[in-house]
């Protein structure tokens, strides 16, 4: 592994969970003059035999990338400096991504990883002092949240597509930066060990990974029904409170143009359109936007079928960029 990352176990689907307490071990098992990968004792032990390159272990989505990824883990020092890092990683490709990084003695680390650059570990926010989170256990759980969004907001004229990085500890938030430089959605995640000493000994337990639910930007009054997209992108649409009327849809679409990409938050009202849409009729939008001539153009085709509290659909393009077709489902909330 050494630094360039071994992969396991393979191609998973969210949510993930592992708590290692079955018969045989999906994980990594591999052991060199660097590093001994095992499941051990219902855990999964990362014991550094010579101090180097960070130690990643990764898995890969079978299914499809998703924009708001959860990773967390139990991990616990066995034996090891107060200054080694351990924690999780979310990955946008083979190569790169991020870590969400703890110490035994209280200091903490946001990174971004490429594997394959002279440095491949990067602080994009560190911790001030050697003990800046106060109350660790032996055991702590570390969560990381990666999020692909536009921000800070959909109508700000600097507003920008970043990538919001938040590390939790023991439930409890610990910090939050942004990647301006962002990379679109994400691919994996996996586990990060990072010692000053051979003999360090890092354990994890309780492994699990999920879907971040999409927030709403729909805003009108109304009967609000609130979604995702299969790649985890926010949809939401608002009906008039006699349910005969659509007032607005919302979605996060991502485009690629001519070398350029972008994504945004897309929210359009409509008020007075489709009448008699009723509580288990279609819908059938075009959606427009403003072109970087300031033409708006047709570029959107949100399509779906209400039923009841239940409401799915597919969003297309309509010729604007690359070919896009995604499917969504949505429920009730209001």
């Amino acid at each position: 592994m050494s630094g360039c990352g071994s992969t396991s176990p393979h191609g998973v689907g969210l949510p993930f969970g592992d708590d290692f307490s079955g018969p045989t071990c999906a994980w990594s098992t591999k052991t060199d003059s660097s590093v001994a990968l095992a499941c051990a004792q219902g855990t999964y032990r990362v014991l550094v035999k010579r101090p180097g390159a960070a130690q990643n272990v990764r898995t890969f989505l079978q299914t499809e990338d998703v924009e708001l990824l959860s990773v967390r883990a139990d991990a616990v020092e066995r034996a090891g400096l107060k200054e080694n890092d351990y924690g999780v990683t979310c990955w946008v490709s083979r190569d790169k991504g991020y870590a969400f990084v703890i110490s035994p003695g209280g200091a903490w680390r946001i990174l971004k990883l490429n594997l394959k650059a002279k440095t491949p570990e990067a602080a994009l926010a560190q911790s001030s002092t050697a003990t800046a989170i106060a109350g660790l256990g032996v055991s702590n759980r570390i969560r990381g949240d990666c999020v692909d969004e536009w921000w800070p907001s959909r109508d700000a004229p600097d507003a920008e597509w970043v990538t919001t990085l938040t590390l939790s500890v023991n439930g409890r938030g610990i910090a939050v930066t942004r990647d301006t430089d962002s990379w679109f959605e994400f691919v994996g995640f996996g586990l990060f060990v990072a010692a000053n000493r051979g003999g360090t000994d890092v354990r994890f337990d309780n492994v699990a990974a999920r879907r971040l639910p999409a927030k709403s930007i729909c805003t009108n009054p109304g009967i609000r029904y609130v979604g995702t997209t299969v790649k985890g992108a926010a949809v939401c649409f608002t009906l008039a409170r006699d349910g005969k009327r659509l007032l607005e849809i919302g979605f996060g679409a991502a485009t690629s143009c001519s070398g350029r990409s972008s994504s945004a938050d897309e929210h359009k009202e409509f008020e007075g359109v489709l009448p008699e849409l009723g509580a288990h009729g279609r819908i059938d939008q075009d959606v427009e936007i403003v072109d970087a001539q300031g033409n708006r153009v047709a570029a959107y085709l949100f399509r779906g079928r209400i039923k009841g509290a239940a409401a799915s659909g597919v969003l297309s393009n309509e010729g604007f960029c690359e070919s896009l077709k995604v499917r969504w489902t949505a429920r009730r909330v209001s």
